[in-house]
């Protein structure tokens, strides 16, 4: 009995030790779960946390790429012409941009300076983008491109100059065989324009100067352009019957405080040009020398006044010229009663190359 009893406790014994092993294996698959739970939490933690960056980053990207976005936008217009430069896309855009909307030819690009596209391509010279934008071919409305790229052709700069008179502030040229100014003269040509023509031989800008002062500034780069010039200057006259008023104003031009100087060879080329424009020109009929200023004084007086002798003697002696100058002509007076002669008699130590020949 003793011993059943024993081996009764025994059993009892194993079976509480095997419930224990059993519920220590147990509490060791539970803890080992829990671990790997906390395993399995700690890697969704962090893939939680790197999802969180990785949007946080693309925001930020996004906010990069928005501000990149504004400054191109914002970005003058001259940058992005220099752009056009490096990609070619962008030039394209530019230009395809404008030829299916013409009416955005003469909207003002640069407000700063009130400059159209059309300025700031004559300025940096961009000649073969101008083009482009202008070419009658590739636009959608060949009347809208011409009313709008007309009117473009009309309006001023900030420094009072039209696109013409801009292009020659332009630093680097493209070399091509035409330059801009002879493209933007023939455009002019082919308009027929009374505004515009009368625009392109009279303006001036702020420093004085016009398109005659700077195509003759550099008269060996200009030739062809200057022809171009008096061929405006000859034909807008005429329909305007203002060869004297025309030929007064346009010597006027160089007389004021500007980049050239009037002097007898500068003289000389000037009429040279205008015969060679227009044959007719300085014919008797037209009286060259019968227009006046509000001082009364005729183109004669003028460079007496102003003491030019070798641009007035010129005048004398060109044969082109000096038959113009007849007695009635030198019987006119200015506002102060004064003829040609009494002025040259009161600068007759300046003019010495003059007096004789109106003797």
């Amino acid at each position: 009995e003793e011993m059943e009893n024993q081996e009764g406790k025994d059993a009892g014994k194993n079976e509480m030790i095997c419930q224990h092993e059993e519920n220590t294996g147990i509490n060791e698959i539970i803890c080992q779960v829990k671990e790997d739970t906390g395993k399995n939490e700690d890697e969704n933690s962090r893939k939680n946390k790197m999802i969180c960056q990785e949007n946080e980053d693309a925001g930020r990207n996004e906010i990069i790429c928005q501000e990149k976005f504004n400054n191109s936008q914002a970005m003058s217009f001259d940058s992005r012409i220099d752009e056009a430069d490096r990609c070619s896309v962008f030039a394209d855009d530019l230009v395809v941009k404008h030829q299916q909307n013409p009416h955005m030819i003469p909207t003002i690009c640069k407000e700063e300076t009130h400059e159209t596209i059309i300025h700031i391509l004559a300025r940096e010279g961009k000649l073969k983008m101008m083009k482009d934008i202008c070419d009658e071919e590739k636009t959608r409305s060949k009347k809208e491109l011409k009313e709008n790229l007309l009117r473009t052709l009309k309006i001023k700069d900030n420094f009072e100059q039209t696109p013409l008179l801009a292009s020659f502030r332009v630093h680097n040229q493209e070399e091509t065989k035409e330059t801009t100014q002879e493209y933007l003269l023939n455009k002019i040509v082919e308009y027929d324009d009374d505004i515009l023509e009368q625009e392109t031989i009279s303006q001036m800008n702020k420093t004085n100067d016009s398109v005659l002062t700077e195509l003759f500034r550099n008269r060996d780069i200009h030739a062809e352009a200057i022809k171009i010039y008096f061929k405006i200057f000859a034909r807008y006259n005429e329909k305007k019957r203002s060869h004297s008023k025309g030929f007064y104003d346009l010597v006027l031009q160089i007389l004021r405080e500007n980049s050239l100087k009037l002097n007898s060879t500068l003289m000389g080329q000037l009429i040279h040009e205008i015969k060679d424009a227009s044959t007719s020109f300085f014919k008797a009929e037209n009286k060259i020398f019968s227009h006046k200023g509000r001082d009364g004084l005729n183109i004669l007086m003028r460079l007496a006044t102003d003491t030019i002798d070798d641009a007035l003697r010129e005048l004398l002696a060109n044969t082109n010229t000096y038959r113009l100058i007849t007695h009635s002509v030198l019987q006119e007076r200015d506002n102060q009663d004064q003829t040609l002669l009494a002025i040259l008699e009161v600068n007759r130590t300046t003019m010495t190359e003059s007096i004789p020949p109106i003797l």
